[in-house]
């Protein structure tokens, strides 16, 4: 169980600051534009994530070995690593208003 949580750590470690790094940029557009632009700060979240999303898969595929060795599967670790950064997101953007 420790290296289950473990090994799903390092991978979110690896990508905390690229997600954080849109989430702040979201935090900015929403505190300087307001409500109105909610919904296409909401896209460029989704877009810069798919974008994200896409390049990891080609840039680690050979990583994913690893992991599945561990018994971990790629759902399970982009799902924790999407959550995660889905809970950043929703916070600053509650701190923004």
């Amino acid at each position: 169980m420790f290296k289950t949580i473990r090994s799903l750590y390092t991978f979110y470690l690896s990508h905390f600051f690229a997600g954080l790094l849109i989430s702040l940029s979201c935090m900015y557009l929403y505190h300087a534009l307001g409500n109105r632009a909610i919904p296409a700060i909401c896209w460029y979240k989704v877009l810069t994530m798919a974008i994200f999303f896409y390049a990891v898969n080609i840039r680690k595929r050979k990583e994913f070995v690893y992991y599945q060795n561990l018994g971990i599967s790629k759902k399970l670790l982009w799902s924790v690593t999407l959550g995660f950064d889905f809970l950043w997101f929703v916070a600053l953007m509650t701190l923004a208003k």
